[in-house]
């Protein structure tokens, strides 16, 4: 599956795609054309239908009922949803977040102190499903002009 995680300043996760039992390396963390920032886990079909849609696609894709995904969208501002299959958002108030089949690791990793992306590096070592690097994003600091 994956590992993802979002520090409260950093959305972090790994390039490992698993099909057929072979692994290859992919992207699953993306800067939107807003500037949000987007991961999911689960069938990386979903993952582009949905990315497509937040970046102003005119359909809502239909997630079906027996794909694994969970989503993460962090806006601009730097809060933090999950998207579940009906692609509702849930507000994210806790300092940090994880999803994917590395999730355990990586929480108990940020519990200690870590950073999302060491998180995610810790979960690489321990989840077969998760490895292959890491993408890190951040959200870009607005620009404020006070007169």
């Amino acid at each position: 599956m994956t590992t993802i995680c979002w520090d409260g300043r950093t959305l972090c996760a790994d390039r490992q795609l698993t099909t057929s039992g072979v692994r290859f390396e992919t992207t699953k963390a993306h800067r939107l054309k807003d500037g949000s920032l987007f991961a999911s886990c689960g069938a990386l079909e979903n993952n582009v239908a949905v990315r497509q849609w937040l970046n102003g696609g005119d359909d809502k894709p239909a997630i079906d009922k027996d794909d694994d995904f969970d989503g993460v969208l962090i806006k601009p501002d730097g809060t933090a949803w999950m998207l579940n299959k009906k692609l509702h958002l849930i507000a994210i108030e806790s300092p940090y977040f994880s999803t994917g089949s590395g999730r355990d690791f990586a929480l108990l990793a940020m519990k200690l102190g870590k950073t999302a992306r060491e998180a995610v590096e810790l979960a690489c070592e321990l989840d077969i499903w998760s490895g292959m690097g890491i993408t890190e994003l951040t959200i870009e600091p607005t620009l404020r002009v006070v007169a």
